[in-house]
């Protein structure tokens, strides 16, 4: 009736009543996980190969097997827990923020490169005590979710259609602050440490900004911070200039006045590695747990029917 098929399809079921196919599929499933310890999801070559097929395979291998309402049932709540898990897993990557930055996308693993993922907003970042950090997706009236994230436990927050958890702190890459020192004739030298924008004034009512920052200046020159100075007797637009950390026998001195500026480092805020994946819908999983725990329950109770 079905012609060729009905040869491929015997030989199918063959293969999946075989002996030893639950036992390979087995196997085949810890390759796979050994392989996740190697490598992130999207990450391996083979992880289609080692994860994938054996995953749809075992639950026709298991109601080939044993055809009773019990593998059904497992074999069902199998199929249920695979299809929850890999809509809660799905589009796993890595998110950088910067403190006061923004971004809209994350980095997607795959086997030829990392594959940009716009998030759906905006995402900013900000510190919160020594343990904690705030991660803001949309902005505005647009804003669609806020999440609180701990720095030491890493448990997962929803943020959006998103989960998130924090990953680890990485090196500054922005710089966002200056720290400088200022001395003067007959007054106290002055240790200051000023952000970028930021400014300060000095006893004399003489006033620091910090105008810009460059992480190599010229792309040899190494760190500096363009200051402004403005002293009570002098021009209303002050003096501006650059300050070099490395190169200080370039510094401009800001002329002549009366004040005189050392810098002695430019910092970046250190950032944040967040985990992103879709949040999925969380009682798929669980339906097909529970599915799987029915059926050991239907085993176990018709085991003295069978006896």
């Amino acid at each position: 009736m079905f012609g060729p098929f009905s040869g491929f399809a015997l030989a199918v079921w063959q293969v999946l009543t075989g002996p030893r196919t639950l036992s390979v599929l087995l196997v085949w499933l810890a390759l796979g996980a050994a392989a996740g310890l190697a490598a992130g999801p999207g990450e391996h070559p083979a992880e289609g190969v080692l994860l994938h097929v054996p995953a749809v395979l075992l639950p026709f291998a298991l109601l080939a097997r044993f055809r009773s309402l019990a593998a059904s049932l497992f074999a069902g709540g199998l199929v249920v827990a695979l299809v929850g898990a890999l809509l809660a897993g799905r589009d796993f990557g890595r998110l950088e923020v910067q403190p006061g930055a923004e971004t809209e996308a994350y980095e997607r693993p795959s086997v030829a490169r990392p594959v940009r993922t716009h998030l759906g907003g905006i995402v900013r970042a900000a510190a919160g005590d020594e343990n904690t950090m705030t991660v803001t997706l949309g902005a505005g009236t647009f804003e669609y979710g806020q999440a609180l994230l701990s720095r030491v436990d890493g448990r997962e927050r929803p943020l959006g259609p998103w989960q998130i958890r924090f990953l680890e702190t990485m090196p500054g890459r922005t710089p966002n602050q200056a720290r400088l020192r200022a001395t003067a004739a007959g007054l106290p030298p002055q240790t200051l440490t000023l952000r970028a924008g930021g400014a300060a004034t000095l006893p004399d009512g003489a006033t620091v900004s910090v105008v810009a920052l460059e992480p190599d200046y010229g792309q040899g020159l190494g760190p500096a911070a363009q200051l402004n100075v403005r002293e009570p007797d002098g021009p209303p637009a002050g003096r501006t200039d650059w300050f070099f950390v490395e190169s200080p026998d370039l510094d401009a001195r800001l002329g002549a006045g009366k004040w005189r500026f050392e810098l002695t480092a430019v910092e970046a805020a250190p950032g944040w590695v967040v985990d992103v994946h879709r949040r999925g819908i969380p009682w798929i999983a669980a339906a097909g747990w529970a599915l799987m725990a029915l059926a050991l329950v239907v085993l176990v109770a018709r085991r003295p029917e069978a006896a």
